[in-house]
Parts: structure tokens; C-alpha cells; sequence
């Protein structure tokens, strides 16, 4: 402690001139330390060495202690940095390096522990590789057997090239196999023969934007499925059976068929695609193998024709069925003069859609139809839409119609509209049933509901709840009136009594009498096929006592001839009543 900081409390003795002059000295040698900033620099680099040589002036940090130091004067080389003479320690850098190292040390840690992750990162990344080399090996060994790519045998799309042979021998040679078409068009020039025995089926696959074309010179089918020369038939008790083909697009190019069933074959698929540009038929099933069933399965199928017609020749077929049981579901058929043609029997069909849709109809029109049916058929919500005819029926046909639409979206102002046609007896059985006609104002055009139907006396046909949006469509004498539930039909008049009859449900039907006080006598009806099932008085004699003049009406059923029953009217005053009839 100096003199001047005990001041005032000093015994004196620190202030003789000696004392004094000392304590001078000691402070100008510390005044020797400070240093103008201006003068000050750091060693390039700070870490000190000793071989080095600084200047006066040069901060340095020792590398081993942390502690920086500053020259007094100029140091030469080999001059340790301990040295006071040279060196003045000016502050002391060690905790700030222990927090740093401890830092690096921490992070080092981190480091080494996500190095760690990302080595098991990498290893787990090598174990799936490894396995999907594995399993894409696995796919690739099990899709040579049964998943055939057509481009892996140099069938190539878009070529324009006709690629017939090399698909047909693919087929040939890979019995049981899935033949896979990738996106692009592929030009045939003769039908692609798909085989009906069961050891030598395969079947066909197309992505959604392939497409099997046929060239101009190819005017048979684009397809064949079934029996070929000697191939053998197929059978659905036998692995490897299904056949059928799947997907893409079918396009005739206006001068072909699409597909053709032939027989041998059974229970063949054919879904998701589209058959475009027809010049004859979209789908033609022959005759079955199993007593004329073929059970195609047919689902989700877009048909369009080419809208070009001739006069009253069904120059194009959507769908042509010589088969039996077969099953139709989802589909749309456009621009042909025929929708759908049934020549089979029992087959259903659900969901199907005929649109006629030509704008200049020409003669063409008058026959083009939208089902034409012989056997019996189930149809389930089917919808005519435009056809001069919507259903044709032959042979005293019993299909059954639930839920479905004949609509005319245009006048057909030279020739008539008929929702149904038949060229016999009609038993058709029909639910819901929808019927819409266009309005035109020359009765010689206007709708029918049944053309030609020879309905010879009461059927056992019946529709029930028809909606019809114009019913002046039906005349009185249309001859589809009896098979509709609820509509009065027949009048006429014998011997002073007025009848007409009304249809009551399946087989009963209502006759209502009409008469006056003058109406006696008897009168025939010719319908045969029915009983009489009220009133209960059917007996030949004890005829009812009416002297009185009562108002009573003797009905009386004679049994002599059961096919022409005589209906007896006796002296009836006004409402004679009603006779049920019951088939």
C-alpha cells in the first residue's frame, strides 16, 4: 500500500524524502505499462510459439494456459513466455476455453450419437434395399409364369404395323397365362382367337388406354373366344377354365364385329371396356354348349356404332345372343339400328341403355329398336331411349320388365312410335313401367303402346302401374289395354246390355254390365281359358222369380261349353252389376 492511500493515518516515517522518492519510482516504472491503444496489435497467429519474434506491443495467448499476454518490449526468438521481463500477463483466458472445450466435448458427443442413428439409419436402409431387390426379383420370377407383358416379346404399340401372328402365337404358346396389352393401339388383321378348351385358355387384359384395332381389310370380329377348328371346350369344373377378356378398347374401325362367343366355350368374361366405330355386331354369343347355355358374363361395356343405316336392314347390332342364361349388366349402346337381339332364352338383363342417336333419321327410323326379344328374358330397370320401337316382342312372349323406360326424345313425323311390338299372343309380365311419348299433332304419327299384338280375348300378361305422359296415346281399341291394371277395355253391346271389362290383378278380370229394363236374352262371349267366380248362382235352372218387376239381375254361368262360357242376362234394369272373371 502506498504512502498516500494511508494518508492521513501514517506514522510519519513514509515521508522522508527517501521513503518518498522510492514510492516515486516504483509508480513511474508502472506508468511504463500503459500503452496507447494506437500502438497495440494481436499475432498473426495469436497462438504464442516460441520460435517466433514479436514486437513491442504484440498480444499473444499461451496455447497451454489460456492466459493472454503483451509484449513490454521487443522479444526475440527462445524467450519463454514466463519471462516478465519481456511479458505481462494481462488476462486470463482459461475458463473461457474450458467452456468451449466442454461445448466441443458436448457436441462431439451429439455428433458421435447421431453418427451412430445414421449408421442404423444406413443399415436399415441396406436391409430394405436388399429386400425389395428380393421381393422385385420374387414379382419378376412369379410374373414370367403367369403375367405375360405383350411388349416383353417385342409386340409393340403405335406402330401401325399389323402385330396379328406375333399376338396370336403368344396366346398359343402361353396356355392358362393373363396376356397383358400396355397403353397404345395395336392394328389386327385377322381375329384374335382366344381358346375354349380349358387347358389352352388364357385370358386378356388391357390397360384403360390400350386399344386392339382392326385393320381395313380385318371385317370379321376383332376378337374371337371359344372353339377353334379342333381345340377342344371348355368346363367350369376344371382350373383354368375362365377365360374372357378385360379392359381397354375394342375398335372395329367401321368395318369389323367386336366380339365374337363362339361355342365350345363357357362362362366367358367380358368387362370394363369399350367396342367402338361397329360396322356389324358389338357382341355376338352363338348357341351354348350346355344345351345352349353359355353364361357370359358381360358387365360395364360401352358399345358404339357408326350411326350409318339402311333402309330397314339391321345393318348394326349392338349386342346379337343365340345363347341361353347369360347375364348383361351396365351397359350403354349407342348409334345402331338394333340394341339388343335375343334369340336364347333366360337371360337377364339389367341396367341396359339403347340410345338412338341420330339426328337425320331418314327412312331408316321406322324399324330400328331397341330390344328385340324371342323366349323368355328378365329385364330389370332397361331403358329405350329413341327407338321407333322400344321392345319387339315374339311368340307369345312371358318376359318379365321391372322398372323400365321407353322415352322418345324427338317426333317422328314419318312414321309412328310404339313402345311395344309383338307378332303374337303378349304375356309379358310388367312393373313400373314408364312410357313417354312426344307430342305430335298428326294423328297418323302418334304413339301406340302395343303395335300388331294378335291378343286373341284376355292374356295372361299384365303391366301394372304404367306411367304414361299423354294417354290419348291409347286409343280404345289398343290392343295392350287389357294387359294394363285398371284400364277399362272391350266395350260393346249385346242384346240391349252394355259390357266392358277391366283388368283386376294377375288373373282376374271385372265385367261391367250395363242395361235397362228391356234387356233380356243371352249373349256369348268368346273368351275362353276363364271361370266365372261370382255371383255363385251357376245353376241351369231355378231361375229367380222376377213377375214382381224388381230391379234384380239373374246372371247365371252355363257350363254346357267351357271354352265359349254364356253369360245370361234376364230382364236387367240399368246397372245389371259385374261378373268377375279369374283365369
Amino acid at each position: 500500500m502506498a504512502f498516500y492511500d494511508k494518508f492521513p493515518y501514517t506514522n510519519f516515517q513514509e515521508l522522508n524524502l527517501d521513503r518518498l522518492i522510492h514510492e516515486m519510482m516504483e509508480v513511474k516504472e508502472g506508468l511504463q505499462f500503459v500503452i496507447d491503444n494506437s500502438s497495440l496489435k494481436y499475432a498473426d497467429p495469436i497462438q504464442w510459439n516460441i520460435s517466433r519474434q514479436y514486437a513491442a506491443n504484440t498480444v499473444v495467448i499461451d496455447p497451454e494456459s489460456g492466459i493472454a499476454y503483451i509484449s513490454t518490449k521487443p522479444v526475440p526468438d527462445n524467450i519463454l513466455i514466463t519471462n516478465t521481463e519481456y511479458w505481462t500477463p494481462i488476462f486470463d483466458l482459461s475458463p473461457f476455453f474450458d467452456e468451449t472445450e466442454s461445448s466441443i466435448s458436448q457436441l462431439q458427443t451429439i455428433t458421435t450419437e447421431h453418427e451412430t442413428e445414421i449408421n442404423a439409419l444406413e443399415n436399415t436402409t441396406n436391409t430394405h434395399t436388399t429386400q425389395i431387390a428380393e421381393l422385385e426379383n420374387a414379382i419378376s420370377d412369379q410374373k414370367d409364369p403367369t403375367y405375360l407383358n405383350v411388349t416383353d416379346y417385342d409386340i409393340l404399340p403405335n406402330t401401325g404395323e399389323d402385330v396379328y401372328l406375333q399376338i396370336q402365337q403368344l396366346i398359343d404358346n402361353n396356355p392358362g397365362k393373363t396376356i397383358f396389352f400396355p397403353d397404345g393401339e395395336y392394328m389386327t388383321s385377322q381375329p384374335i382367337h382366344v381358346y375354349g378348351a380349358t387347358d389352352r385358355t388364357v385370358f386378356l387384359k388391357l390397360s384403360p388406354r390400350a386399344v386392339i384395332k382392326a385393320s381395313d381389310t380385318n371385317t370379321d370380329y376383332v376378337i374371337e373366344i371359344g372353339t377353334g377348328g379342333t381345340d377342344g371346350n371348355s368346363s367350369v369344373w376344371v382350373n383354368g377354365g375362365l377365360t374372357g377378356i378385360e379392359g381397354g378398347c375394342i375398335d372395329c374401325n367401321a368395318v369389323s364385329g367386336g366380339i365374337h362367343i363362339i361355342t365350345g366355350i363357357q362362362a366367358p368374361v367380358i368387362r370394363n371396356l369399350t367396342i367402338r366405330r361397329l360396322r356389324k355386331t358389338g357382341i355376338r354369343i352363338e348357341y351354348g354348349i350346355n344345351n345352349g347355355s353359355a353364361d357370359v358374363l358381360c358387365e360395364n361395356v360401352k358399345i358404339f356404332g357408326i350411326y350409318q343405316f339402311t333402309t330397314n336392314t339391321p345393318d348394326s347390332i349392338g349386342i346379337d345372343c343365340a345363347a341361353y342364361d347369360n347375364n348383361f349388366r351396365n351397359i350403354i349402346i349407342i348409334g345402331v339400328w338394333l340394341g339388343v337381339k335375343l334369340t336364347g332364352a333366360g337371360n337377364q338383363l339389367s341396367n341396359v341403355h339403347n340410345v338412338f342417336a341420330q339426328s337425320d333419321t331418314g327412312n331408316a327410323y321406322v324399324n330400328t329398336r331397341s330390344f328385340d326379344v324371342k323366349g323368355f328374358q328378365i329385364f330389370e330397370s332397361c331403358y329405350s331411349d329413341g327407338t321407333a320401337r322400344g321392345w319387339w316382342f315374339r311368340d307369345n312372349n312371358t318376359s318379365f320388365l321391372t322398372n323400365c323406360t321407353i322415352h322418345w326424345y324427338q317426333n317422328a313425323a314419318f312414321t309412328r312410335q310404339f313402345a311395344f311390338w309383338a307378332n303374337d299372343a303378349l304375356s309379358i309380365k310388367g312393373q313400373n313401367i314408364r312410357i313417354n311419348f312426344e307430342t305430335v299433332t298428326d294423328a297418323q304419327y302418334s304413339g301406340l303402346i302395343l303395335e300388331n299384338g294378335a291378343i286373341s280375348g284376355l292374356e295372361y300378361g299384365m303391366l301394372d302401374n304404367v306411367m304414361i305422359n299423354d294417354e290419348s296415346k291409347i286409343p280404345s281399341n289398343d290392343p295392350i289395354r287389357p294387359l294394363i291394371k285398371g284400364m277399362q277395355f272391350g266395350i260393346g253391346d249385346a242384346n240391349g246390355v252394355g259390357y266392358s271389362f277391366r283388368r283386376m290383378d294377375y288373373r282376374t278380370y271385372e265385367i261391367l254390365l250395363n242395361g235397362t229394363s228391356t234387356s233380356t236374352g243371352t249373349f256369348t262371349l268368346d273368351f275362353p281359358r276363364f271361370t266365372a267366380v261370382s255371383p255363385g248362382n251357376r245353376a241351369t235352372s231355378a231361375l229367380p222369380d222376377l213377375s214382381t218387376g224388381a230391379p234384380i239381375a239373374a246372371v247365371k254361368w252355363f257350363s254346357g261349353d267351357s271354352t265359349k262360357p254364356q253369360l245370361v242376362i234376364y230382364r236387367a234394369t240399368y246397372i245389371v252389376g259385374t261378373l268377375i272373371l279369374q283365369v
